[in-house]
């Protein structure tokens, strides 16, 4: 499906840092009424200084597990980052991701992060296309009449943790997620000069008691939404037990049958996906990680790899690092290694109502 009053994804569906950085975007053309005739993909790799002054790392956006479907408070959250971003001089923009849980077997709605599938009634589609909505909708009211330049990024999230669905289903619930994302783009069109909604997933391999999901079942899911494409997602997730070095072919093995090359994949590798990597801790070394994923990019794969910013949650675990410290660890060693990457955001993941999260 084409939404052909996107305006933002009608021309350039998207682009992930401009200027001297490297650019990954897609071109369509378009015959009358968005009618979809081709895409380029292209990825610009300018030659890099390998040591540079350490950038200032932008302010850090909260991101919500979202536990109900009340839009009064998500028009309050999006309000908050509204007003947030406009106090800044010039108005800052910001990345914001609404994780929903885990999809239904049937793609028709979530389990919110406190809720037990066996007993809980899922959250609707339509919950979660009008809590981003009312979001979306908060932010774009409170920036107020002095700011019409900050933009809101709204990833719309989901996790592929339920090592019970088979590949076929991870694909169909990829592609209704992207439908998802493509209503709400439609619904929040009269945001769109300070909101662009993007889908989101984390993307593990979730090792339970009971099972853990396999890199083909995020594979799977990946592959569902890039085959609709309406907007990018950025995979919010980790990469359990990948090295602090990378090799040829699929690269090095990590946990539970994964390879770099999976995560590579779900992050840089699928067309409409971006990362804001999981940076928790230094043992294991979640920076090294992400990084010698990025090296594998570059010298196995030949492209480079940008990343959004790192994503921590230090709300939830205090001796875990703090959002300066994960920014600063990231970007030393990525800049280190020859991989640079000019982040525009930073992350940290909190509970949309307090007290119903794990952990909080």
């Amino acid at each position: 499906m084409q939404d052909p009053n996107a305006q933002q994804f009608a021309a350039m569906r998207y682009v992930s840092h401009i200027g001297s950085w490297a650019v990954k975007l897609s071109l369509a053309l378009l015959l009358g009424a968005g009618t979809y005739l081709l895409t380029v993909n292209l990825v610009l790799l300018p030659h890099l200084p390998t040591a540079l002054a350490t950038e200032a790392q932008p302010h850090t956006d909260w991101s919500f597990y979202v536990t109900t479907a009340d839009r009064a408070t998500a028009y309050n959250l999006g309000c908050n980052q509204g007003r947030y971003d406009a106090g800044f001089s010039p108005p800052a923009d910001s990345l914001v991701v609404l994780d929903f849980g885990i999809q239904t077997s049937d793609g028709t709605g979530v389990y919110t992060t406190q809720e037990d599938p066996k007993t809980d009634k899922p959250m609707l589609n339509t919950d979660i296309e009008g809590v981003s909505y009312n979001f979306a909708q908060g932010y774009y009211s409170c920036t107020g009449p002095g700011d019409s330049t900050s933009v809101l990024t709204l990833g719309v999230g989901v996790n592929d943790s339920d090592p019970s669905f088979s590949d076929a289903t991870y694909t169909a619930l990829g592609k209704d997620w992207d439908n998802v994302v493509g209503t709400i783009i439609s619904g929040t069109s009269n945001f769109r000069t300070q909101v662009k909604i993007w889908g989101a997933a984390d993307l593990e391999a979730w090792n339970y008691p009971t099972g853990y999901v396999t890199s083909d079942q995020g594979t799977a899911w990946v592959n569902g939404y890039s085959s609709i494409d309406i907007a990018p997602y950025v995979n919010y997730g980790d990469a359990l037990g990948c090295p602090t070095s990378y090799t040829t072919g699929k690269g090095k093995l990590c946990s539970y049958g994964y390879y770099q090359y999976d995560y590579y994949y779900y992050s840089w590798g699928a067309p409409p996906s971006l990362v804001a990597p999981e940076i928790y801790t230094t043992s294991p070394d979640n920076s090294e990680q992400w990084t010698n994923i990025s090296l594998y990019a570059k010298n196995i794969k030949g492209v480079t790899m940008q990343f959004e910013g790192p994503w921590d949650e230090n709300d939830f675990h205090p001796s875990e690092l703090t959002s300066s410290q994960a920014w600063s660890i990231f970007w030393n060693d990525l800049n280190a290694a020859g991989v640079y990457s000019f982040m525009n955001y930073s992350l940290e993941i909190h509970c949309e109502v307090s007290g119903k999260c794990p952990n909080s």
